[in-house]
């Protein structure tokens, strides 16, 4: 699993970027993958239809950062650099006690696969880029 935390990305995520960390994740052979900005959440799983990359690699669910963070800070998205440190909390209290931190509205888009993914992972920041290690 790859996670990204881009404090700066204001706007809604566009399809470039989408196509290109969804690229990043095949690249890196990661099966799911999250996608952070203050102001959505992005969440993408392998669907396993090729093993060749394509559009349509990675089934992509979305939800407003504000209801990802909803259990654990009240909705509240820190600004710049803090975000990351939150998203962190957020990837850490996730794998001890998932559901204390996931809100209803993101089990679709986690069960099974993130969530299963985060159980029990240790969080490695590699230049800005997290990685969960178990």
């Amino acid at each position: 699993m790859v996670v990204e935390v881009h404090p700066n990305w204001w706007d809604t995520t566009s399809k470039a970027q989408l196509d290109a960390f969804a690229r990043r994740l095949y690249d890196q052979r990661a099966l799911t993958g999250i996608l952070i900005t203050p102001k959505s959440t992005c969440f993408f799983r392998d669907n396993f239809q090729s093993l060749d990359f394509s559009e349509q690699t990675y089934n992509i669910d979305t939800i407003a950062t504000t209801t990802l963070f909803s259990r654990m800070y009240q909705g509240q998205v820190y600004d710049g650099e803090a975000l990351c440190m939150q998203a962190k909390q957020w990837l850490q209290a996730v794998a001890d006690a998932w559901f204390n931190a996931v809100p209803d509205e993101a089990l679709p888009f986690m069960l099974p696969e993130i969530i299963g993914g985060l159980a029990g992972i240790e969080l490695e920041e590699y230049n800005g880029v997290l990685n969960l290690a178990s």
